[in-house]
């Protein structure tokens, strides 16, 4: 299959397509056949395991990702003289699923899931083996990119970063926003993108004190926000979910997390909000779930009060019992009707002003609590056995409409007992 390199610097290739017996003349010829900036390393098959490549590359200015499966492949990672003018890299590649083998001379390191390589290329290079199907994702970055946060950076040896390392995660959630199809396409998206990049790999490898300060208010702030929204999407189904728990799981303090959405003009409830309603609204929308009832779909997204979403839908997503036919404005029969509210009879007062002005933002109208009672009222509510009468409004005690009138107490004393004897 013949690579297909796109306006965004992308390039595709896969195996899939080929016949066994033409897969290993196809990967020896990618290296040569590929003109993107930052050349693929060479792929030599391996003998008696069978042969795929499915890759995605991406070539960013100062940064290159590739991510994908290889099968019973060998990349060889060219030395340093061996290679064009510039390509000074340093090499971070990743098995997000599998086992791999890395060696460089005679040390060899074993790559289990999650593990990452880290080196550079040195003046002998060195080799990743896959014998079996790994899903990886790897990058490269010019070394003088990363040498401000890190300072001097010699040719180390290769070494492993092991998996659960808290900048490696973040690294490869927030990479997943390229792999996949929100890739960036202005420029200035691109650089800042390169530069969280950077920011992220610079830590892994050892950022200095003032190079971690740097990396703390850019790249890793950024990924650290990418890493919550993609727990909020996981767990958006659980009604529990708060910022507290995404702090737990995240292991960053609640505030963190609320100064986060914060430095971008949100909070972090009305954000969990508008993605719950973005689902409702997918899962409405789709005539496959025809039969589902507001309620039940209210709670997949983590809703407890299906009335946030009844206000919000649109006619067209109102559907009566029979066939998922719309009910133009009305109230329909698959529609759970919340507590409190039965037809023709508004909904029970709102008392938080907080509350009001949260559903307001999103096109809910909610009364608000009755004026105070005047002090007659409440003197008269505290009074025992004292009710107004069934037809008749609240009156004085006295009053001719009331039903019933309880005795006045008599009042005991020293002064009656001591007169009774």
């Amino acid at each position: 299959m013949m690579p297909v390199q796109d306006a965004c610097a992308c390039l595709r290739f896969s195996t899939d397509g080929l016949p066994e017996a033409a897969r290993a003349k196809a990967v020896r010829e990618l290296y040569e056949r590929t003109n993107l900036p930052g050349k693929l390393e060479p792929l030599e098959p391996l003998p008696n395991c069978p042969v795929r490549a499915d890759i995605t590359k991406r070539a960013l200015p100062g940064l290159g990702v590739m991510s994908g499966t290889f099968c019973g492949l060998r990349q060889a990672t060219r030395r340093r003289g061996s290679v064009s003018s510039g390509e000074d890299d340093l090499l971070l590649a990743v098995n997000l699923r599998g086992h791999s083998t890395a060696q460089q001379r005679d040390r060899e390191l074993i790559l289990q899931d999650g593990d990452a390589v880290l080196g550079t290329r040195g003046s002998t290079g060195f080799t990743i083996t896959r014998p079996t199907p790994v899903r990886f994702i790897g990058f490269r970055v010019p070394r003088d990119a990363i040498a401000a946060l890190v300072g001097r950076l010699d040719d180390a040896p290769l070494r492993v970063v092991p998996h659960g390392t808290e900048m490696l995660n973040l690294l490869v959630t927030y990479a997943g926003a390229i792999t996949g199809e929100r890739s960036p396409q202005t420029p200035d998206f691109q650089r800042l993108v390169v530069t969280h990049i950077h920011d992220l790999i610079a830590a892994i490898v050892g950022a200095t004190r003032d190079g971690r300060a740097i990396a703390e208010g850019r790249g890793i702030r950024a990924a650290r926000l990418r890493a919550i929204i993609a727990d909020v999407d996981t767990n958006l189904g659980d009604c529990d979910l708060t910022a507290a728990a995404v702090a737990r799981r995240q292991r960053v303090t609640p505030r963190y997390v609320h100064k986060l959405f914060e430095g971008e003009g949100l909070t972090f409830s009305a954000f969990v909000l508008g993605r719950r309603l973005s689902c409702a609204h997918r899962m409405l929308s789709d005539p496959r779930l025809g039969d589902r009832t507001i309620g039940s779909v209210a709670f997949d997204v983590g809703v407890r009060r299906s009335f946030l979403f009844q206000s919000r839908l649109p006619p067209a997503l109102r559907r009566d019992a029979v066939g998922g036919q719309t009910v133009g404005g009305t109230a329909s029969p698959l529609i759970e009707t919340p507590r409190g509210w039965e037809s023709g009879v508004r909904r029970s007062p709102v008392q938080s002003r907080h509350t009001r002005e949260l559903l307001a933002r999103h096109g809910i109208d909610c009364p608000g609590p009755a004026p105070a009672a005047s002090s007659s009222r409440r003197r008269a509510a505290s009074i025992p056995n004292c009710s107004a009468a069934p037809t008749a409004s609240w009156t004085p005690i006295t009053g001719a409409t009331s039903t019933a009138t309880a005795p006045r107490p008599r009042r005991s004393s020293r002064a009656s007992l001591s007169g009774r004897r």
